[in-house]
């Protein structure tokens, strides 16, 4: 544990007011060990008694406790009241150079903070006043240092603006600036987050979860992954050279030309193919690139959270667009959207109705994008795992002016995702999108871009794509037909025509009852995922996202019996009023 201390005042003084602000925060939490005398003395750069004495003051205040040969630790009956008393009264107690307790650590305007602003106030909160011994501090929570005189028992006062000094810092004769945000500064503090709040990844396992974002990848995918990723780690260093200046390997770059050429129809050179760590980096990259505070962008009316992030980060005015069960209704582009610097379009697998564009709808969404000189940005989502019939042509392909930057992504392919990613651009745009990658960072790792070069040039991705695809449509089919069975009139069903999950509208619910009703779904072992963060605006009835890749088809019909029970038993009905 790092403490700066300062020379000219007391050093036990100093570093007990450090561990009592520390444990006051919720920095240090009830039962966590403190560091041990010795070593922590010798890295502070102070006697071992100084040490000692702050231990046994805090103990006789009953912050901490001694646990013999086992250490010292923080308290485990410390009231939570301390806590929130502490953080309420402000300076009275002094913030601590410690921080926000741990489990707001990182967040936005956490504990009701603010974040910088070019307004000249504290980044976290306006100006606190305190009483303090010794060095007393200012607590708000802004940037700005505090000054204070008097005793840490409360005999002195002494006010600071934002943030306050240390307990062990002079008081300056003036506060320093504060830092400020920049426009996509300020913007990013108010977006609601990429993913949708109802994510699994912090929620207990179900029995029957309807998840939908899936790993493909199987067992004979995984030993071919291993084996090539082993063969590339026996290389001699050698045959490295070179990529360490090197963002994107040129045989992954040729073998995705090769790859979408045969598989999308993409007409395009090696150079054409950017690799970046992630789609949510493609995505931001382009709104970097082409837009402005103001500009206007065209996007379906429901879409993928990332995206709709990435351009209001750039102080975006979105544009929404109706979809219906085909995908977006470019014959109803509202005038409002004339001259927008990008259109947002997923044409294979509309998220999260699933509808594929057909042909005439591309072709009319090329020649507005043409009229308005627009930036047409596709979302290749789900194209590989198509049911059947023959699969459309993609944007890109049908692209005669160089205005469509295609994006695909393998984070399907191996547990935990896989961190490569890629865009087609235009010739024209191959230096700027270089240029802009290699400012931006988002590089993907060297090592899985070449195992990845491989995986797809010996025709593993091919026939992992297609047992994917067998796997899947027998799954579907098990849906559809519990769906039909079970859930009948209930819902509105639609079942598109790729990827891994179908749509159902709830005819009997209203938005606001559908956290009522994932609740006691979830009482029932059922998990399932709303569409509402999705949309642009909340629809007369929400729907669900019933994914169906994860489940065996006995699973998929048990699960599916139980959400009719749960529609028809109405426990949820009334729910937030």
């Amino acid at each position: 544990m790092f403490v700066p201390l300062h020379p000219s005042l007391p050093l036990g003084d100093q570093l007990y007011a450090h561990l009592r602000n520390a444990i006051s925060n919720g920095v240090l939490r009830p039962g966590e060990r403190l560091p041990s005398t010795r070593p922590w003395a010798e890295q502070l750069g102070v006697s071992r008694n100084t040490v000692l004495l702050a231990y046994d003051r805090l103990a006789s205040e009953g912050y901490v406790e001694g646990r013999g040969p086992r250490g010292t630790f923080v308290a485990v009956d410390i009231p939570a009241e301390l806590w929130e008393a502490r953080r309420a009264t402000g300076a009275r107690a002094g913030a601590g150079t410690a921080g926000a307790p741990r489990s707001n650590a990182g967040r936005p305007g956490a504990s009701g903070g603010r974040l910088p602003s070019d307004t000249g106030r504290g980044a976290r909160g306006g100006t606190s006043t305190g009483t303090g011994t010794g060095t007393g501090r200012g607590t708000g929570t802004g940037a700005g240092r505090g000054t204070g005189t008097g005793a840490d028992t409360g005999a002195g006062t002494g006010t600071g603006t934002g943030g306050g000094a240390d307990a062990h810092t002079p008081a300056p004769s003036q506060a320093p600036a504060d830092p400020r945000l920049s426009v996509e500064g300020r913007a990013v503090s108010r977006l609601p987050g990429v993913f949708s709040p109802y994510s699994a990844s912090s929620q207990a396992p179900l029995p029957f979860d309807f998840r939908h974002n899936i790993i493909v990848g199987d067992a004979a995918a995984d030993r071919a992954w291993g084996q090539i990723f082993r063969r590339f780690l026996r290389e001699p260093r050698s045959s490295w050279r070179g990529y360490e200046r090197s963002a994107q390997d040129p045989e992954l770059r040729e073998a995705l030309a090769d790859h979408l050429g045969r598989t999308r129809g993409v007409l395009c050179r090696a150079e054409q193919v950017i690799v970046l760590s992630g789609s949510q980096a493609a995505f931001h990259l382009v709104a970097q690139l082409f837009l402005d505070p103001g500009d206007r962008v065209l996007m379906e009316a429901s879409h993928y959270l990332g995206v709709r992030s990435s351009f209001l980060s750039r102080g975006a005015r979105i544009i929404p667009v109706p979809v219906d069960d085909l995908g977006m209704r470019v014959d109803a582009i509202p005038s409002a959207a004339e001259g927008a610097k990008i259109a947002y379009v997923v044409p294979s697998h509309q998220w999260p109705l699933g509808g594929t564009l057909p042909f005439a709808r591309r072709q009319r969404l090329l020649a507005w994008a043409r009229r308005n000189g627009t930036v047409v940005l596709e979302n290749d989502h789900n194209f590989e795992f198509r049911h059947g019939g023959p699969p459309v042509e993609s944007l890109q392909a049908l692209d005669v002016d160089g205005r469509v930057v295609h994006v695909g992504t393998f984070t399907r392919l191996r547990p935990g995702g896989l961190h490569v990613n890629y865009m087609v651009v235009p010739e024209s745009w191959i230096d700027l999108f270089d240029a802009a990658l290699s400012l931006s960072g988002s590089v993907a790792s060297a090592l899985e871009q070449r195992t990845l070069a491989a995986f797809v040039r010996e025709g593993h991705l091919e026939r992992l794509n297609r047992r994917a695809r067998r796997r899947a449509r027998e799954q579907r089919e098990a849906m559809v037909d519990a769906v039909r069975n079970f859930l009948g009139e209930r819902v509105h069903l639609r079942v598109p025509g790729a990827g891994f999950h179908v749509h159902v509208t709830l005819q009997t619910v209203r938005p606001r009852e559908i956290d009522a009703l994932l609740a006691v779904a979830a009482n029932e072992g059922v998990r399932l995922y709303p569409d509402l963060p999705f949309h642009w605006k909340a629809p007369k009835h929400p729907g669900l996202i019933l994914g169906f890749g994860d489940l065996t088809t006995a699973r998929i019909d048990e699960g599916i019996s139980r959400l009719a029970r749960v529609l028809d038993e109405r426990r949820w009905a009334g729910g937030g009023t």
